[in-house]
Formats: C-alpha cells, structure tokens, sequence
C-alpha cells in the first residue's frame, strides 16, 4: 500500500540561468527526516531512505509528476532508523534491494541480516539470516543488480575470525566467506565495480603484512583472486560515480584524486581542478557531469560546452538511467531538486 502525499504548491518549474537555464522541478520533504541514502528505481522514480527519531521511512519520488509517495514499510524494517552503529543500511545502485544488519550492542551476540526487494508497488521482505558468531559485519555494498550483498569485518574485535570478507547470496539466502584475514584485513571501504565484476577494496592489511599502510586492492569474488592497485593510499577514500567509475582520493605528501574507469584494471591521475573531481557525479552514458564549484552545484556536458552553475549547496547527487533527470538533496533544509540536464539551454 501506497500512501501518497499529493504536494500542493510544493512542486514547481524554475528557471535558472548563467551561462544556460534550465528547468528544475523542487520538491519539499517532509521536516526532521534525515535522507540516508537515494537511488533511481527506474528513469523517472527515486527511492529515499530516510531515518526519524529512531524509525525508518521509505519514500518514492515520481519524478515526471513532482509526487512523494511514502511506502508502507514490513514490520521487520520499523525500527531500523536506530543507531547507525547497530542497525548498518545499504540500499543497492538500482533502488530495488536493501539490506539491513542488526549488530547487537555485545559482541556475543550474534548478528541478524534482513534483505528486503523494493518496486513501485510495495516493499517485500526477502530474507532473514542469522549472521556466523565470529563475522562481525561492518562495510555493506551491493552488487550492481541487488542480488549479492558484501560485507568486511569490523577490525580488532574477533581474534577469533579467520574471515575478513564475506558474501550474502539473495538466491538462496546463504552466507559464503570470501577472503582470509591472512590474505586481506583491515578493511576501510569497499566499492563494487559494475564494469568488471570486482570489488574495490581499500585496506591497512595485506598478505600478512599489517598494520601498513592503506592500498587499494581488487577482489575477484569468483575466484578470490586478488591484485594490488595502489600501494600508497594514505588517507584513502573511495567514491563510485553513477557510471560505474571509481575514485580513490589519497593524501600521501599531498592530496591527489585518481580514477579507474568501468571496466580498467588500472588508476589514472586526475590533473587540473575541473570535472570529473572528487564528490561529482558522471551520468551513466557519460553525457553529463555534475560537481560542487564554489558557488554551488555545477552541471556540464561531456565536453563542457554547456554548463549549468545551480547555486545549490549538496552533498548527495545522482543521475538516473540515462541522464535525463539529476536528483539533487539541498544541504540544510529538506529541499529535492529534480532537474533535466536535457532541457538545459544556452543563454543568448
């Protein structure tokens, strides 16, 4: 069951300009709500998943009408707006899995794993498994279809763990241990690369060898193969853009971003301060780009002969399928920005 909010006066067409305009539907949320992660069902509906005072709450956004429609949530997923540290959330790149783990507050209690399918329709939970004693999952990502959900360790808690990495299959619900700590360990983020099939795994702790510094390593989950692809990445961070490209941000000596295309197996040093940069987002086609510019949220095409300058301050920004809408969550206040990069005009 759907129950819509028809939002009266809150949707409305805008233009902007300098140097192009472009029209933007605006849409209010609902106050107090925290927006925890966003992501395009299909090409004209957003899912938000959003904590409140302990709850969590499911939102559809259909975008071609500029409606907020909140989902009618399983009982199980009612109380999963919780602490962030006991109730981990990852909501797939295709908007239609979640995974939530419960992390009991005694690390003798075992870990519980639900899986739920989100449509237009409803939220259907899935499944419910009863985490291993000794994984301790921290890190979640999906792969690019919600079927199978990673999960890393949560380092120094169980001598007693002889996995680092592990697997939760939605197929047949079962739970398969990837990596040994001996192998890999450690584990600060990670990033399933849609191109390849691998996942990026950025860690303090390899073949044997830890504490060392961080490096970026990709894992094969088929064969558990593994391969080094930055030796130093002090102070590392990694971000997936929307088209399956991955950045890796790194401050050794001096902060420095690198990109690894969809589909490469190697790094390549980004020069200069324009787009693509870390914190932006590249469409799925490659058409556009969007990124933080110091007056606020910049959108171009590919090869920067049109360029929309928003004004809008955001830290959470995301294409759909075929970048014909970018959602953008306005720092500050529960603004949602829908906006047509297709519709963007050159200023005479």
């Amino acid at each position: 069951m759907i129950h819509r909010l028809i939002l009266l006066g809150l949707a409305c067409w805008l233009l902007a300009a300098a140097p192009a305009h472009a029209a933007q539907a605006v849409i209010a949320l609902p106050q107090g709500r925290e927006v925890v992660d966003m992501r395009w069902l299909d090409r004209d509906t957003l899912v938000l998943v959003e904590r409140e005072a302990g709850e969590l709450q499911i939102s559809l956004v259909d975008a071609g009408g500029a409606e907020l429609m909140e989902m009618e949530l399983p009982r199980s997923l009612e109380r999963a707006g919780g602490d962030p540290e006991l109730f981990r959330l990852a909501l797939s790149p295709l908007g239609n899995s979640l995974a939530v783990v419960e992390r009991n507050a005694s690390l003798l209690s075992a870990s519980r794993l639900s899986a739920y399918r989100i449509s237009r329709e409803e939220i259907s939970a899935v499944s419910t498994y009863r985490m291993p004693m000794e994984f301790w999952p921290d890190k979640l990502c999906w792969d690019e279809a919600g079927n199978n959900l990673f999960m890393s360790m949560r380092p120094y808690l169980q001598t007693k763990q002889k996995s680092s990495l592990g697997m939760f299959r939605m197929a047949d619900s079962s739970f398969v241990a990837l990596l040994e700590r001996e192998k890999l360990d450690l584990v600060e983020q990670l990033a399933f690369l849609p191109g390849s099939g691998e996942l990026a795994v950025l860690c303090s702790a390899y073949e044997g060898a830890y504490p060392r510094n961080p490096m970026l390593v990709l894992v094969n989950p088929a064969g558990n193969r593994t391969r080094v692809v930055h030796a130093d990445a002090s102070q590392g961070r990694l971000q997936l853009l929307d088209n399956g490209d991955l950045l890796l941000r790194t401050e050794a000596g001096r902060s420095s971003t690198w990109m690894m295309h969809a589909g490469d197996d190697s790094l390549q040093l980004l020069e200069g301060k324009g787009l693509p940069a870390w914190d932006c987002q590249v469409s799925r086609d490659g058409s556009w780009l969007a990124g933080m510019s110091g007056k606020g949220l910049l959108l171009q095409d590919a090869d920067a002969s049109t360029a929309y300058d928003s004004g809008i301050a955001s830290a959470l920004f995301r294409f759909n399928f075929d970048g014909s809408r970018l959602a953008v969550l306005e720092e500050g206040n529960a603004m949602l920005h829908l906006m047509e990069p297709g519709n963007i005009v050159l200023d005479d």
